[in-house]
C-alpha cells in the first residue's frame, strides 16, 4: 500500500488515519516518492500497487491522474489499484468531470483497477 497523504477533511468516525494540514504528523509525498515506493515494491516482486490517500482540501482533481501517470512511467508493468470510491467522487467533482469521464481519464492516465 501507498498512502499517497493521510492529510483529509473529511471527518469520517471511525478514521484514525486522518490528520489535518497543521498535525504533526500529517504528510503528503511528492509525485516521486510515490513513484520510488512502487519501484521499490516493484524490485521486491510486488505486481500490484494499491494506493490510496485522504480527501486533501490541498489537492486538485488532477492529482490522481499524476499519481498513476507517476508510478507507470516510473514502472510500466505495475498494476495500479488505487483511488476509494470516494477518491474518485472528489475527483470528478473538483474537476468538474463526470464520474465516468473521471475514471476514463484515470485509466488513460495509469489507473487499472479501482477498491470497493
Amino acid at each position: 500500500n501507498i498512502n499517497f497523504t493521510n492529510v483529509c477533511y473529511t471527518g469520517c468516525r471511525f478514521c484514525a488515519f486522518a490528520q489535518r494540514r497543521t498535525d504533526a504528523d500529517a504528510y503528503t509525498l511528492s509525485l516521486d516518492q510515490v513513484a520510488d515506493r512502487a519501484a521499490q515494491a516493484w524490485d521486491v516482486g510486488a505486481v500490484e500497487v494499491c494506493m490510496q490517500g485522504g480527501i486533501h482540501p490541498d489537492l486538485p482533481g488532477t492529482a490522481y491522474f499524476d499519481i498513476a501517470r507517476a508510478v507507470k512511467e516510473r514502472v510500466p508493468g505495475m498494476h495500479v489499484h488505487a483511488f476509494s470510491p470516494m477518491e474518485v467522487v472528489n475527483g470528478a467533482t473538483r474537476t468538474g468531470m463526470s464520474i465516468r469521464d473521471w475514471l476514463t481519464a484515470a485509466k488513460e492516465a495509469g489507473l487499472d483497477s479501482i477498491p470497493g
